[in-house]
Order: structure tokens, then C-alpha cells, then sequence
């Protein structure tokens, strides 16, 4: 009996002891992504950032802005006056000779933390010598918004192509009323139609967003999720792979891309980038494979590079990333963003539709 009860007082100490490192552990994790990953500002700082508010987008590129040294001695970001990434002015008309292909999509297009010339919108530029790009990038954007500003900004340029590439996590994005502490529009799906609400957008002081940047961390911790899910709601972030919400809004937005696209007699291919995380599998592959399913059933183009970038080497493809203190840690470094045009083209190039405009191109000069 005195061998049971101290057998029994163990495992009691030991339960208690693994929930308070559990609680710990979460807490730590929670604190660390409060800490490092809140953009901190509590004052409006002007021309030091890449991004203004937009009572339309929530928030855009600042026009003619120019840092040198922006995401490192050798990584120069500038917009142009269009608010487009790069120092090229572009006029409405396609130049003689050349495809125009417009890039919309979050900060891996952008090019976070890589200089002008070395995007992979630049990069696809040269490897391809009759296209140029546009890049439309924004950094936190969801598929919502990069919808939204095609649609606006796209609308003054002509154009051959429409490459929307987005990320895994920019589907989810598009579903969460705000992100990173800043608002957003509201993108949802009624009928058949895209109903875009909480327009004009209400802006929020540095110190409101970064409250709220701040806070959407918390709700990782456990006795949040707890609360959440005895009060009733989803308790934990969302699933992609499981998300119906997700899911329709994404085939919405990609059914008026095509809608749009037709309209504005360019040819549209949706373009889905891998993360780093996303290597070794994961819910993206279920959300890719389904996606790819159901936009070649509505005749829409698709590429994706998950199978370019697992052909490689754990060493090789950890090779493509930024890391800290960089900037932009995380994202694709000089060598990634060269990586993804070079698949980018090769795949375009096996798009008839693609194919035939580039050749006409080649023909006409």
C-alpha cells in the first residue's frame, strides 16, 4: 500500500509537472511572437516604410519612395509614381515587341528583403528578354486584397498577362477581417458574386494596430483556444485544408480573375509559391492539389513550384531563404527569388496560350 500511494503521489507530481511546462513553454512561445514579430510603432513615421493606408486596400505602396539601403547595404527598394515596385515608369500601352505581364501578390513577390533587380518579377524579365513585368506586390496582402488592387490599379495599364501569385497563408488572410493590426476590407462571397464591405476603410492609429498586432498573438495561447472553444467558436485558428469559407472565397476570386481577364483580353495564370515550412508536406498540399483540380475544370492556368523545390536537397533549398537578422527572414533571398523565375519561365513557356503570345511578340519586332 505505502509502495502504491508513493507510486500514485509520483504520477501526480509528474502530471503537475508537465502542465506547468506545457503552460510555460506556451507562454514563452506567445511572448517570443509578441516581442519579435509585432511591428512595434506608436507614432506616424513618414517615407521609412514601403506602405501608406488606402481607404480602399487598407493599405498600399507610398508612391516615388526611395531608400537605397532598404533591406540591406546592397538590397535598394524603391516604388516608382505609379506605386509599383522598381524605378520604371510604365506607360498604358504594351511597348512594340514585348509581352506585359502584370504580377499581383503579397510580400514574396514585392521581394521583401531583396534589392530592386533581384525580385523574381526582375529576374523573370531576363529570363524571358521579350516580357515585362509589373510588380504589384504588397507585403501582407491576402488574395483578398491583391483581388482588390488588380482590379483598380490593374485597370490602368494594358497588359498580356496576369500572373497571381500568392502563398498558402494569403487564402487564409482574405477570410480574417484584419491583419497585422491594420484594417482591411471585407471580401465575402454571396450568391454567386464578390461583395466587398467595411469600404471606405476606417483608419487606425500606429498604436491601435500595433495593439491589435500584438493581441492576435495572444489568442495562441492554450487557455485561449480553451475559452474559445467552451464559449462556442472555432477555439484555434483555422484550418486551411479544412476552412469551406477559405475555399469558396478563393474559387470566387479565381472564377472573376478569369471574368476580368477575359475582359481585358489577357491570358490569367495563377501562380502558387512554396514557404519554407512547406517543404517536407503538410495542409498545402491538400489546399494545392484541390485547387489545381478545380481551376483546370474552369480552364484557368496553373502553376505551382512544390515539385521544383522538393526535387532539392534539404541544404539546397534551405539555401534559398533569408535568414535572421536579415530582413525579411524567411522570405526568398537572391538565389531563391532566381530559383522561382527560372521555374516560373520554364513553365510559362509550356503554356500554349502563353506560348503563342510570346511568339507574336518575337515576330513583331
Amino acid at each position: 500500500m505505502r509502495r502504491g500511494r508513493k507510486l500514485l503521489l509520483g504520477l501526480v507530481i509528474g502530471a503537475v509537472l508537465v502542465v506547468l511546462m506545457e503552460g510555460a513553454a506556451s507562454l514563452l512561445l506567445v511572448g517570443h511572437s509578441v516581442v519579435n514579430r509585432t511591428n512595434w510603432r506608436f507614432t506616424e513615421r513618414r517615407r521609412e516604410i514601403t506602405s501608406r493606408f488606402d481607404a480602399e486596400l487598407g493599405w498600399t505602396t507610398n508612391e516615388n519612395f526611395g531608400d537605397p539601403a532598404g533591406f540591406g547595404p546592397t538590397a535598394p527598394v524603391h516604388t516608382n509614381s505609379q506605386g509599383f515596385r522598381g524605378l520604371e515608369v510604365f506607360e498604358r500601352a504594351v511597348p512594340t515587341g514585348r509581352v506585359r505581364a502584370l504580377a499581383s501578390g503579397d510580400s514574396f513577390t514585392f521581394g521583401t528583403g531583396v534589392g530592386d533587380e533581384q525580385t523574381w518579377c526582375e529576374e523573370l524579365e531576363r529570363k524571358i528578354p521579350s516580357l515585362e513585368t509589373v510588380n504589384l506586390g504588397i507585403g501582407g496582402y491576402g488574395i483578398d486584397q491583391a483581388w482588390l488592387r488588380y482590379r483598380r490599379d490593374g485597370a490602368s495599364l494594358d497588359h498580356d498577362l496576369h500572373l497571381f501569385a500568392f502563398i498558402t497563408e494569403d487564402i487564409l488572410r482574405a477570410v480574417i477581417p484584419a491583419t497585422w493590426g491594420a484594417e482591411k476590407p471585407r471580401v465575402t462571397v454571396e450568391g454567386e458574386s464578390l461583395v466587398v464591405s467595411g469600404v471606405p476603410v476606417r483608419k487606425a492609429s500606429p498604436f491601435a494596430r500595433t495593439l491589435r498586432q500584438a493581441g492576435g498573438f495572444l489568442q495562441d495561447l492554450r487557455l485561449v483556444e480553451l475559452a474559445g472553444s467552451i464559449a462556442g467558436g472555432k477555439g484555434e485558428r483555422p484550418q486551411l485544408s479544412e476552412d469551406d469559407e477559405a475555399r469558396g472565397l478563393a474559387l470566387a476570386v479565381f472564377a472573376d480573375l478569369a471574368k476580368l481577364a477575359k475582359e481585358r483580353h489577357c491570358e490569367l495564370v495563377l501562380l502558387h509559391l512554396p514557404i519554407e515550412s512547406e517543404y517536407f508536406g503538410g495542409s498545402a498540399d491538400v489546399l494545392r492539389l484541390y485547387f489545381k483540380k478545380e481551376v483546370a475544370r474552369r480552364g484557368v492556368a496553373w502553376i505551382d513550384l512544390f515539385d521544383e523545390f522538393r526535387a532539392l536537397s534539404p541544404e539546397e533549398h534551405a539555401s534559398l531563404y533569408l535568414r535572421p537578422p536579415a530582413h525579411g527572414a524567411g522570405h526568398y533571398n537572391a538565389k531563391g527569388t532566381g530559383f522561382v523565375a527560372e521555374a516560373i519561365a520554364r513553365k510559362l513557356r509550356d503554356l500554349p496560350s502563353v506560348q503563342s503570345r510570346l511568339a507574336a511578340s518575337t515576330g513583331n519586332r
